[in-house]
């Protein structure tokens, strides 16, 4: 390599080719598996000067495409994959752990190890895969899911025709994968953090509570979830126990509000009349003795003074009239002003004659 690319050095880890433009890659490389490791074999040529080239052989070389793939392997001993991101929990190795593949002076390193998370399309359904004791492997060329691990999790591994399928015990796909150029090729996408396509996920073929299924569809009422059930309109929304809620949803309740609460702080009044509240109660069903069903409050913000006035009506008339005789009183015996006036916003404020 020194001798064919003086300004091109062996690169280290992950494996690749950096793009030159004295150089033109006239055939793309294929892989081929050897035991796990992805070996580039006397696939790839470049020209240069009007000369052409060729990578010798086992020199891993990673592809430029974004698009990791994900391969079931018979021959990888372990699950390994190649970024740590996928990984929702993480255990580095310190120093890594280096090993020989199956390829003449072909090494890798083992940097980590912990849970593999990835999204995949099982029969048309959207689902996450979680995976155990995973080995984070960076110079690998694909992530490789091991056949024999799987095997030994008491998973059957059946390859028919163009597809390799992973049951359960119970018989449940949990993995497919197909065939592409001679490889068992698993469509994966990285969810852990968040750059999956993929919107909604089913992670388990299981039976929940009408509570799990009511936030799961975005709070959606009682009838028509109980409708989507009864109707057979959702695969696998299989409810335990009663279909009912039973008790009121809380985020339901807070969705529902129109007002939010009022967390603004005002001056404390510390003088008489530089403040007074406001406020009718009524209807009353019962009418007092003098036929009255409505009461007006007027409390003094300093002192907590509160005075009641009872009204026929909440009118104009009878508020207006009834609070200009508590202006005049109160002023008179306080010997001080009125300064501000404070209501609800109720619709009874709202007129002129009140402005």
């Amino acid at each position: 390599m020194a001798d064919i690319f003086p300004e091109v050095q062996p690169p280290k880890t992950p494996f690749c080719i950096r793009s030159n433009p004295t150089y033109t890659l006239i055939r793309p490389f294929e892989s081929n598996l050897v035991f796990g490791t992805a070996d580039i074999r006397d696939v790839l040529e470049v020209r240069h000067n009007d000369r052409t080239f060729s990578i010798p052989e086992c020199h891993n070389v990673a592809t430029s495409i974004e698009k990791i793939l994900t391969l079931l392997d018979s021959g990888a001993s372990d699950h390994c994959f190649i970024t740590k991101s996928w990984f929702s929990s993480y255990n580095m190795i310190s120093p890594p752990r280096r090993g020989n593949s199956a390829g003449k002076d072909s090494t890798f390193t083992i940097d980590g190890t912990g849970v593999a998370e990835f999204s995949t399309t099982i029969d048309g359904i959207a689902s996450r895969i979680k995976m155990n004791d995973v080995l984070h492997m960076p110079q690998l060329r694909s992530n490789l899911i091991s056949v024999s691990k799987l095997v030994g999790k008491d998973m059957t591994v059946a390859f028919e025709g163009e597809t390799a399928r992973v049951k359960r015990p119970d018989r449940v796909t949990v993995l497919v994968a197909v065939k592409r150029g001679g490889l068992y090729i698993v469509v994966a996408d990285n969810v852990v953090n968040g750059t999956s396509e993929v919107n909604t996920f089913q992670t388990k073929r299981k039976a929940m509570t009408f509570e799990v299924w009511h936030r799961r569809l975005g709070h959606a009422g009682t009838e028509t979830i109980t409708g989507m059930i009864n109707s057979g309109l959702v695969d696998s929304l299989e409810v335990t126990g009663p279909t009912e809620l039973k008790a009121l949803c809380e985020d339901c309740i807070y969705g529902t509000h129109t007002t939010h609460p009022f967390h603004d702080s005002i001056a404390t009044e510390t003088n008489p009349l530089e403040r007074v509240y406001i406020d009718i109660w009524g209807l009353a069903f019962t009418l007092s003795a003098g036929g009255l069903k409505y009461f007006m409050l007027i409390v003094d913000g300093a002192t907590s003074y509160r005075t009641v006035y009872f009204l026929s009506s909440k009118s104009t008339d009878a508020t207006l009239g009834a609070f200009k005789d508590f202006h005049c009183q109160a002023e008179r015996q306080t010997e001080k002003k009125l300064k501000r006036v404070r209501d609800d916003m109720g619709r009874e404020w709202a007129n002129t004659s009140w402005n």
